[in-house]
């Protein structure tokens, strides 16, 4: 999702920057991804992306954290909804056809590639998607309160599970012949069928 570009003042140029460098990482990859690289998509001098960031991995990590607070705010609404198994599945499915959650997965995958090798880059990325788990935990706790379900499967764990579904099903997609995502929510689907009846009996009114 390319937003829009302005020239003038700091806060614009740092704009134009963000957006030129969220266009190449998605286009060519952590790899592709160099402050020459970026210079030429936005038209700028690449002097602009040190000045302004310090560094190409400053950069980088502004791109997707401004990508992720804005999907942030979005999944926020959406999760406040859920009081259900098919409805947590319903609201997995309407953010991942997002153009801007399928925007932010792709830049944070191409982060998530080169964790591990720089322990400052792998902490600051981990404090950046730790409200998305914390959001999907809060919502996978609301819908197994007073059920039998309650406390079976940990919230933190269910969190990293499902954002672990969602960032790999993204990339198995590119090579996805079968279909096999919309096979797997549609497994889901039925299962929350099985599932939602003793959620639902959690606030069924007490026999008179």
């Amino acid at each position: 999702m390319v937003r829009s570009r302005g020239s003038g003042s700091s806060g614009e140029t740092k704009t134009r920057i963000l957006d030129a460098a969220e266009v190449v990482l998605l286009r060519d990859g952590l790899v592709g991804a160099t402050a020459r690289a970026i210079a030429a998509e936005g038209s700028f001098n690449q002097a602009l992306v040190f000045y302004h960031f310090g560094s190409v991995d400053e950069l980088l990590i502004a791109t997707v954290e401004r990508s992720t607070h804005a999907q942030l705010l979005a999944n926020r609404e959406r999760l406040a909804q859920v009081e259900t198994l098919g409805e947590l599945v319903g609201a997995a499915l309407e953010l991942r056809a997002s153009e801007e959650m399928r925007c932010s997965l792709g830049l944070t995958t191409q982060l998530i590639a080169a964790a591990g090798e720089d322990a400052e880059f792998t902490s600051r990325l981990r404090d950046l998607l730790q409200p998305v788990m914390d959001d999907v935990a809060d919502a996978v706790d609301r819908v197994a309160e007073g059920t039998p379900f309650e406390g079976v499967v940990p919230a933190k764990e269910a969190s990293w599970a499902v954002s672990a579904m969602f960032y790999g099903m993204l990339l198995l997609e590119r090579v996805d012949e079968e279909e096999m995502t919309e096979r797997v929510f549609g497994a889901l689907a039925g299962l929350s069928q099985l599932v939602d009846p003793l959620i639902q009996a959690r606030t069924a009114p007490p026999l008179a």
